[in-house]
């Protein structure tokens, strides 16, 4: 089991609101919330980009209004979620989604 600890994240483009910056293991059960400007969207696979920032939905991901397909590079966004570390990259796996 790894154990990890973020003391200082660093998000380019997207203002990092609240987060809980450690965990145990490969992903966190802890929140985080971010908010930016959409910088790019992959829709085949359910990610987009907050700033610098990347952002996987889910089936289970909330939408405050539309969906996925509503949204649109340049859009500001609002994402609440939980950090998941792949062993590459830190992740914020959305659970809400709205725009500002």
């Amino acid at each position: 089991m790894k154990l990890a600890h973020f003391r200082n994240l660093v998000f380019i483009g997207c203002t990092l609101l609240a987060t809980v910056a450690y965990g145990i293991g490969d992903s966190f059960d802890k929140g985080i919330r971010i908010e930016g400007k959409v910088t790019a969207i992959d829709p085949l696979v359910g990610e987009l980009t907050v700033g610098n920032q990347m952002v996987q939905t889910t089936a289970q991901t909330r939408y405050e209004t539309g969906g996925f397909y509503d949204i649109a590079v340049g859009a500001r966004l609002d994402v609440e979620g939980a950090k998941s570390w792949n062993g590459k990259e830190l992740r914020v796996m959305a659970t809400k989604v709205a725009r500002r």
